[in-house]
């Protein structure tokens, strides 16, 4: 007997294949043009071990990760009868990750409210509110442990240095952008405004998504206002968020130590999320070369050798921004999405 629940298996259809297989060409592109012979290079000067404590410690981040985003969905009383399960999350959020890296307008960020939406039949914009809720909590966090370090690390020494001072200053505007933006989309009349020039850009490219602009923009402003009113959500989130980005330091460390690069864990976790905030813009993708080309500037400008930055940048970029391509996209092509108002469907169609 035909039940609900098959809808919620994941299959192998042509738009999974294609997205995949794009993936792996653009990821494929951009190394043979940073050159196999200097990747390869680089990997023979790792130590491993430390290598794989870093790669096992960004998948446990990703777990953290995981948590926040349930949190904000049980804000909103999305995860209920019709959630999917940890491990679904987990998985989503991974391959999410994997087209961030690969593809430009974080592109990933809108696939998975897409996906879960897809698979509980729940409205989108309660899941995107919660993934824009998230992008805001990372800029705002990630800015406020720059300046957390640099009163430790010294203001001066880096306020010097044109380049890292201009960085700064972009950070502090793209924070107060994603700011703008939360405050804009939390108001009827602007987000309205927002969702109609989306809907004209989609429209050039195939077509209209949103049918009803007025009731999109209020009920997205309602999503958002009641995240903001659950301060269990925020504290928690808040303090998650913390934990994620001193996590992505240490591994920036320890990925660092296996080059023999020398450098504490304080001024690792400052160089990195100086370069990810950038990284974090809706523009960039991560996994071809902005973000680990900044981190390698940066070690540069803090008298660095160029050999030496560019290695620490290529494993980087390996262990953190490659690999999860292929772990992503496996994850994302093998496991079966069941909810449990499906499950629950399924059960009474059988009886």
């Amino acid at each position: 007997m035909k039940t609900h629940l098959t809808q919620y298996k994941l299959q192998l259809d042509k738009k999974n294949i294609i997205i995949t297989a794009s993936l792996f060409f653009l990821l494929a592109l951009y190394i043979l043009s940073l050159g196999v012979d200097v990747i390869i290079k680089s990997i023979l000067k790792a130590n491993f071990l430390l290598v794989t404590i870093g790669i096992l410690l960004y998948y446990f981040s990703l777990v953290v990760r995981t948590y926040r985003w349930t949190l904000f969905l049980k804000a909103l009383n999305i995860i209920e009868r019709n959630s999917l399960s940890l491990w679904n999350i987990y998985t989503l959020i991974t391959y999410s990750f994997s087209l961030n890296n690969v593809f430009p307008l974080r592109m990933g960020e809108l696939y998975r409210p897409y996906e879960y939406s897809k698979k509980t039949n729940y409205p989108l914009l309660s899941s995107f509110a919660t993934v824009v809720l998230e992008r805001t909590f990372d800029v705002c966090v990630m800015l406020g442990l720059i300046f957390f370090f640099l009163s430790f690390l010294g203001f001066e020494t880096f306020l010097e240095i044109t380049d890292v001072l201009r960085m700064l200053i972009m950070s502090i505007g793209i924070v107060i952008g994603f700011l703008c933006f939360l405050v804009l989309l939390s108001r009827p009349k602007t987000g309205k405004l927002i969702i109609r020039i989306l809907n004209r850009i989609a429209n050039i490219l195939q077509k209209r998504v949103i049918t009803n602009e007025e009731e999109t923009a209020t009920e997205l402003a309602n999503h958002l206002t009641l995240l903001f009113q659950n301060q269990k959500a925020l504290g928690v989130g808040l303090g998650c968020t913390i934990i994620i980005w001193v996590i992505e330091g240490i591994i920036f460390w320890i990925i660092s130590l296996s080059m023999s690069l020398d450098m504490t864990i304080m001024m690792a976790t400052f160089i990195l999320l100086s370069a990810g905030l950038i990284g974090n813009s809706i523009t960039s993708a991560s996994g071809l070369g902005q973000l680990p080309f900044m981190v390698a500037q940066l070690l540069f400008f803090l008298s660095i050798s160029e050999e030496l930055a560019l290695s620490v940048s290529i494993i980087y970029l390996l262990a953190v921004f490659w690999l999860i391509i292929p772990i992503g996209s496996l994850l994302h092509l093998t496991t079966k999405f069941t909810s449990n108002r499906s499950i629950e469907e399924a059960e009474l169609n059988l009886d």
